[in-house]
């Protein structure tokens, strides 16, 4: 019986400790494309020029602060993808 209650126990604490993590994370907002996109690896397109890079942080050595190298992730989509640069 001690088991059995221990085990909720440990699977409630579970539960609401990934509730937690989860809703610590913000939001993101992708940007939805407002025409055509040659995806070629080059960043030039006018799609690009209107979404929003999305912030960066550190996760080894200085946890939370400020990359030292300049580092940008870009998202945005269309009716038929989702694209990443």
């Amino acid at each position: 019986m001690k088991s059995s209650m221990f085990k909720k126990y440990v699977l409630f604490t579970f539960i609401i400790f990934t509730q937690m993590v989860v809703s610590a994370q913000e939001r993101i907002t992708i940007s939805r494309i407002q025409g055509e996109l040659k995806f070629d690896g080059i960043v030039d397109d006018a799609c690009w020029q209107n979404t929003v890079p999305l912030s960066m942080v550190m996760h080894t050595t200085a946890f939370g602060n400020q990359p030292t190298e300049k580092s940008e992730v870009m998202i945005c989509y269309d009716n038929a993808y989702l694209y990443r640069c």
